[in-house]
């Protein structure tokens, strides 16, 4: 049962009643009101975000780069045209996410801090080497995204701070893909998910490559070693092949998961792993040739 809730108007205001012991911070409302529904947590003071502007900033940066304030919702981020073009991976990810009315509740902010190792925008955000900006209502500081989680559901904000929103530079020209594994093809929870970003030189080789997964981990993780893999070479089947397969071994799927079992979820990292890197590599190819 929500005891208390609250609708601060300034940031001040909202980490101040964040700091109160058990309030949580409601934004969309799509995972935290399905706690208190299921029983998984039993809420207390309930303080909603959803009347601070600071969070609904949206801009473009001279430099090129995006800043999403944390209450974007997905489907903002998905609908929009020059996210698509720019960030095409983000707005796949943002797309396939639950049903319409939760991508038009949902929130950027919320799927990152919930920190759920599933979380659609988080291989995509990771890719693109997203910096998160957070406040405590009086100072602020920003830091990687790559940095930002500690464990399944748990990140480093401490209690009454608040995340600001996203920047995400300007990746200049590159291929990128989101694929994600489910049992349904709509309105699921990923078994496994990758996020591949490919950019080329002007001869099509390899100049970069950034590989995330999604529920392969307590935590969405970037793989160690994909650019150095990758660089230099033409990325056809065997330099896949061996890519998706260090994705794979690096995986650390969760023991016990009434979801899947975790060897199945270690083959099919390196399956969702090789999609999402041969699609990157083949829009980067056409990216090239477009130019």
């Amino acid at each position: 049962m929500i005891l208390d809730y609250v609708a601060p108007r300034t940031l001040s205001e909202a980490c101040a009643l964040g700091r109160e012991a058990g309030a949580v911070f409601l934004a969309g409302g799509t995972d935290v009101l399905v706690w208190e529904a299921d029983g998984r947590r039993r809420l207390g003071r309930v303080v909603s975000l959803r009347d601070l502007s600071e969070l609904r900033e949206r801009r473009w940066d001279q430099d090129g780069s995006l800043y999403l304030g944390a209450g974007t919702t997905h489907d903002e981020v998905a609908s929009d045209p020059e996210i698509q073009r720019k960030y095409p991976a983000l707005a796949e990810g943002c797309r396939s996410v639950g049903s319409w009315s939760i991508r038009v509740a949902g929130t950027l902010g919320g799927n990152v801090c919930t920190a759920a190792p599933s979380a659609d925008s988080a291989g995509p955000l990771l890719v693109y080497g997203a910096e998160v900006k957070v406040t405590d209502g009086e100072s602020g500081h920003s830091l990687p995204l790559s940095e930002f989680y500690v464990g399944a559901g748990k990140t480093v904000l401490q209690q009454g701070q608040i995340v600001l929103g996203f920047r995400i530079p300007d990746p200049g020209p590159h291929g990128a893909a989101f694929i994600k594994l489910g049992r349904r093809r709509a309105m699921e929870i990923a078994l496994v998910s990758a996020t591949a970003l490919v950019s080329v030189d002007e001869a099509g080789v390899c100049r970069d490559l950034r590989l995330a997964l999604g529920t392969a981990a307590p935590t969405p993780m970037l793989v160690e070693g994909a650019a150095e893999m990758a660089a230099g070479r033409l990325l056809d089947d065997e330099v896949v092949d061996q890519i998706a397969k260090a994705a794979a071994a690096q995986a650390r799927p969760r023991v016990g998961s009434f979801r899947c079992d975790p060897e199945y979820r270690r083959r099919m990292v390196a399956v969702v792993a090789g999609r999402a890197v041969t699609a990157a590599w083949s829009r980067a190819q056409d990216e090239r040739r477009a130019s």
